[in-house]
């Protein structure tokens, strides 16, 4: 598909074991964990954004499959590990404990060729996250490529 990561250079996207703050183009609200939690079935919302633990996720690419990531928060509990998932039907974003559902699969494409800072983040069947709102938590919606709200920005970070 032209513009996934498929393939892609260094540099645009999720990257295997980067640390990045994810911003909203359009309003420039961050994604983040509601209320700092690390209960399994936290929301994953946006807010202003931080330079705290609750706003960095880490992406790990899924084993023998270029492109593909699970997304977690630095912030973790001590016993399991957390990673972006979402509810079936309700098309909403969760922290939930990691396990081999394709609902825990992401990937980025460019919005536009030739941009490589600003970004689609999809599901494995091709839904974008979106911005519902400060303080909304995250949804999915059909790809959209004039909707603001589906385009988001990855600040990598080297600190928790």
């Amino acid at each position: 598909m032209a513009g996934s990561t498929r393939g892609a250079t260094a540099g645009f996207g999720f990257q295997h074991g980067c640390v990045f703050k994810i911003i909203s183009v359009k309003d420039r609200y961050g994604i983040s964990l509601a209320n700092d939690s690390v209960e399994p079935g936290a929301k994953v919302i946006v807010h202003k954004s931080k330079n705290i633990p609750s706003h960095k996720f880490k992406t790990e690419q899924i084993e023998d499959a270029p492109g593909e990531y699970r997304v977690s928060s630095v912030l973790q509990p001590s016993d399991e590990l957390l990673v972006w998932d979402f509810i079936p039907g309700e098309g909403l974003v969760i922290h939930n404990t990691a396990n081999s559902s394709m609902n825990q699969i992401w990937t980025t494409e460019r919005v536009h060729q030739g941009n490589n800072k600003i970004c689609f983040i999809k599901t494995k069947d091709g839904l974008c996250l979106r911005n519902m709102g400060k303080g909304k938590q995250l949804a999915l919606a059909p790809q959209n490529a004039r909707d603001p709200y589906q385009h988001w920005r990855l600040d990598a970070t080297t600190s928790y």
